[in-house]
């Protein structure tokens, strides 16, 4: 179901909010991420270790592993934001879909100008640090990872605390095997010879640490820990959402302007995963601004649900190994027809691997093909699903039989 946006003036007037704040899924800034965090499961340990290492008596070598939205790329920002209050220094390296020797060119120009003493950080798009390297250089240490793990840890080791955190890997992953062997070799060289007071952090999808492990048993055998992103229990994401709600009102109030009914609901449907529970609240608020309502309550929950429900349904009932295939599809690309490289692209995967599975699930009957090559789930599906869900009419009629006094 897509909501119309109401004018900004109007989510203060009804709800007391300066905009919609379930609609900026993406961070802004480390400060916001540090601001918005709830803690879960090992999350004490998570912070635990970076505060070791800030107090340099340890380093920490960390995997953050789970589904997309489930929190890899918060984390990484609250640590960049706890090591940049210590007063060190973060290169938060955002690995981009580029050639292989695209990517180690600017992971290198990143080092060397963290090292000159200038903070540059690479988020995806942009393509590498002004000044100029000489190619002959560039090439040279390109082709060593010894010399590239060496650049990063001088210019980490001369601003400890400091950390190299890395994300988007399932692009790294998907480089060309010389160039794959390069990049991990170089992070094994980091995390083999750092000294305390140094943090490697890397955030992938469970995919992506499979391969890694498989391809690369030597740099996962030195991780000190694996993070697992869990789902939100109903207590967490009542204080994500409170948190939000807190950060975008005009003046506090005791009363939130969603009903807790509401959140518990949204957070069971979507079964945990933050991202998806933002962004299902987003429209929910839309809605209620809309109707012009000073609550988003389960009246306004329910119209979306009438139209979600029978989708999610669907998903939910599928078999595990293609429920995150069709989330995508009804999430992201509203059922689809979807190319596949568009998926392969949400789903973290190579097109090879994402072709496998989705041939497979057409020819399980999950989804369709269109005549251009295109993947969708039938409208038919989720009309099945919600006359599945609905109450049968009754066969029969109650008659009165008119009794003689």
């Amino acid at each position: 179901m897509s909501v119309s946006t109401p004018p900004i003036r109007a989510y203060e007037k009804l709800l007391g909010l300066k905009r919609n704040p379930f609609k900026a899924l993406s961070l802004i800034s480390p400060e916001e991420a540090s601001s918005l965090f709830v803690k879960q499961e090992g999350d004490g340990l998570l912070l635990a270790m970076i505060a070791e290492t800030i107090a340099g008596s340890g380093s920490a070598f960390i995997a953050l592993t789970g589904p997309k939205g489930s929190g890899r790329t918060h984390r990484l920002m609250v640590i960049e934001d706890t090591i940049e209050k210590a007063g060190g220094e973060v290169l938060y390296f955002d690995v981009a879909m580029a050639s292989g020797p695209d990517i180690l060119d600017r992971l290198i120009k990143t080092a060397m100008s963290l090292s000159a003493g200038i903070t540059v950080k690479i988020k995806r798009g942009l393509l590498g640090y002004s000044e100029t390297v000489p190619e002959e250089e560039l090439e040279e240490i390109r082709s060593s990872p010894v010399k590239i793990g060496d650049i990063i840890l001088s210019a980490l080791v001369k601003h400890r605390p400091a950390a190299i955190l890395l994300d988007g890997l399932h692009n790294a992953i998907q480089m060309g095997e010389y160039w794959r062997f390069i990049f991990f070799e170089a992070i094994r060289e980091i995390a083999s010879s750092m000294p305390e007071g140094i943090v490697v952090a890397m955030a992938m999808s469970d995919g992506t640490y499979e391969k890694v492990d498989e391809n690369f048993p030597a740099l996962s055998s030195r991780l000190h820990h694996r993070f697992f992103m869990h789902p939100l229990a109903n207590e967490e994401a009542l204080m994500l959402v409170e948190k939000r709600v807190r950060a975008y009102q005009v003046q506090r109030s005791s009363q939130m302007p969603l009903e807790e009914e509401v959140v518990v609901k949204a957070n069971e449907f979507i079964e945990g995963n933050p991202r998806r529970l933002l962004k299902l609240l987003g429209r929910a608020v839309d809605l209620a601004v809309l109707l012009g309502k000073r609550r988003v309550d389960m009246d306004v929950f329910d119209s979306i649900l009438k139209v979600d429900a029978p989708k999610f349904d669907y998903v939910k009932k599928s078999t595990e190994k293609y429920k995150e295939e069709l989330f995508i599809l009804v999430e992201e690309f509203d059922g689809g027809p979807a190319e596949l490289e568009a998926i392969a692209e949400v789903m973290e995967a190579t097109p090879s691997e994402e072709r496998t599975k989705l041939e497979a699930m057409v020819i399980a009957g999950l989804i369709e093909k269109d005549a251009a090559g295109r993947y969708y789930v039938p409208p038919d599906k989720f009309l099945k699903e919600k006359e599945e869900k609905a109450p049968p009419e009754p066969r029969w009629k109650l008659r009165f039989r008119r009794r003689k006094i």
